[in-house]
């Protein structure tokens, strides 16, 4: 493949030159629903699934009423390809491989998308009614500061 030649370039046209992957352009994410994959440690499931590009691997977790954390066949893995495969072969089993889409990040000061409040420059407003004041002080009808809604910006 010529991305593979790419890479080992060390002069164009007389001109050093040092070619390398993006770091995240090259990588992709998807989510994969496997009883089967439960019972298996994060390294042997990478150990086993690496021939297909998988790079990185997490086991979405739930907490019990006794406090204990417990694995779900919930897994979201990293490939290393710019797209997700449609399906991946664990064992005998085909696997439908869903794209990944992480949560959107929300400022909790304010409730604009895009950014947290560790970043924020911008004045407090209520994620109730879309106000300038805090929740604890709101007893305005609900409004969302970011589409103008009947509900909160949370919701």
């Amino acid at each position: 493949m010529y991305s593979d030649k790419l890479v080992t370039l060390s002069e164009l046209a007389g001109v050093p030159v040092k070619a390398e992957p993006h770091q995240s352009l090259n990588t992709s994410k998807g989510v994969v629903r496997c009883t089967e994959l439960k019972i298996c440690s994060c390294d042997e499931i990478l150990e086993n699934l690496k021939s297909q590009g998988i790079t990185d691997h997490y086991n979405i977790s739930v907490r019990s009423d006794d406090g204990q954390r417990h694995n779900t066949n919930t897994h979201i893995l990293t490939f290393n390809l710019p797209t997700p495969p449609k399906e991946i072969k664990i064992g005998y089993l085909n696997v439908r491989v869903n794209v990944y889409i992480p949560n959107s990040i929300r400022c909790f000061k304010c409730q604009q998308f895009g950014h947290t409040i560790k970043f924020c420059k911008n004045t407090q407003i209520c994620a109730k009614c879309g106000e300038s004041h805090t929740e604890q002080q709101c007893f305005n009808p609900l409004k969302c500061i970011n589409c103008g809604g009947s509900h909160t910006a949370f919701n």
